[in-house]
């Protein structure tokens, strides 16, 4: 185990660890656990921090000005930090955007990526856990957005349905359990990954391919 990991007092998951698992983009489930039941060293990365933060701001920053344009009451990012306390553990995130207006809301995350699978699931997750964790949200419908570059896409307040509640609920058992779920390395997924190397030793740099003997087809 890395030098500066040490184990948490209970299970905390930030929403984050839980969106690509709900969205099929990763398997590991062991990762999220062990970043549940840790405090982490994060493995180097060359990720561009600075210019990401940089971009992000600006998206942020053009749509709480539609929103606001709109007549909507806006919250931001720290204000819209949210924990909500289970059985098992603790899960939190934050948002980037909050919009009110009367009793609908907008739950908005920006991305300055490109699409994927799991931006969608990210909000969904806000928007399932705000309206439990904050009770100024209880009688508001809230519906999503991801916010893109050049484009958003709307997710309806039914697309949180029983399953998406079910598939949450069972992850977050699975995650803040004390069973350690089995580990499911790839070079994709560990590349991705925040883990070091000391505290996860099947982490790989790169995929590995299977040799075998050329047939004819």
């Amino acid at each position: 185990m890395h030098p500066l990991t040490k184990p948490r007092p209970e299970p905390y998951v930030w929403a984050t660890w839980l969106t690509k698992l709900l969205a099929g983009e990763s398997s590991c489930v062991w990762s999220a656990w062990f970043r549940a039941h840790h405090h982490y060293a994060k493995v180097d990365s060359d990720f561009d921090l600075d210019r990401w933060q940089t971009d992000h701001a600006a998206l942020v920053g053009r749509t709480v000005a539609a929103f606001a344009a709109d007549g909507y009451k806006v919250f931001t990012e720290r204000q819209n930090q949210f924990t909500l306390a289970g059985r098992l553990g603790t899960l939190a995130g934050r948002p980037d955007v909050v919009a009110v207006r009367g009793n609908e809301g907008w739950v908005v995350d920006a991305k300055t990526g490109q699409p994927r699978a799991s931006d969608r699931a990210q909000v969904m997750l806000y928007m399932w856990a705000l309206a439990r964790a904050n009770p100024a949200y209880a009688g508001v419908r809230l519906r999503g957005r991801v916010e893109y570059n050049t484009r958003h896409a709307l997710i309806p307040a039914e697309e949180v349905d029983a399953a998406f509640v079910a598939r949450v609920g069972g992850l977050l058992r699975e995650v803040c359990g004390p069973a350690a779920p089995r580990k499911a390395p790839s070079g994709q997924e560990c590349g991705c990954c925040p883990l070091t190397p000391e505290d996860c030793g099947d982490r790989l740099e790169e995929d590995m391919a299977y040799a075998g003997v050329t047939d004819e087809f």
